[in-house]
């Protein structure tokens, strides 16, 4: 929308002059960057979550799914190639990094959760083995050797 500034002239130590102003109406379509990233990333983190509700035992499922989801937003995250190349964080960046770590956080629970299950396996058959023999001072012993070294 132009208007005339005649009407309206500035007045400057030298004279006064006639201007033109322009203002700009600027709009941005959220609904392309919606539908081809921001929902696609969310739907990985949240099929990555999926892994907590499949069985403990079922390893190659949980790691398949682990390496897909991660593969994924790798993937993801550096298509963002459409996008002029910039020497700032964009809000985009951050937000797959997010879900990167988000993903990443998934694969790394079902580590840490396999181990301790095995500590424990390890632990309740040291003890079954120990009260099996007979004494109560085997099965500390047991649990004290691998507390202290690791076993």
């Amino acid at each position: 929308m132009l208007i005339d500034c005649l009407v309206d002239t500035s007045i400057a130590v030298v004279g006064s002059y006639a201007c033109i102003r322009a203002y700009f109406h600027l709009e941005r379509r959220l609904r392309a960057y919606i539908l081809s990233t921001y929902l696609p990333s969310m739907l990985v983190v949240l099929l990555s979550w999926v892994s907590f509700w499949i069985d403990l035992e079922s390893v190659p499922a949980r790691i398949s799914l682990g390496i897909l989801t991660m593969l994924t937003i790798t993937t993801q995250s550096s298509g963002q190639g459409r996008f002029p190349a910039v020497s700032f964080t964009k809000a985009i960046d951050v937000w797959m990094a997010t879900c990167l770590v988000f993903v990443f956080g998934a694969f790394i629970e079902y580590s840490i959760v396999n181990v301790l299950a095995r500590r424990e396996k390890i632990n309740a058959s040291a003890i079954s083995k120990a009260t099996a023999t007979g004494g109560i001072a085997q099965v500390i012993n047991a649990t004290i050797e691998q507390v202290l070294f690791d076993k």
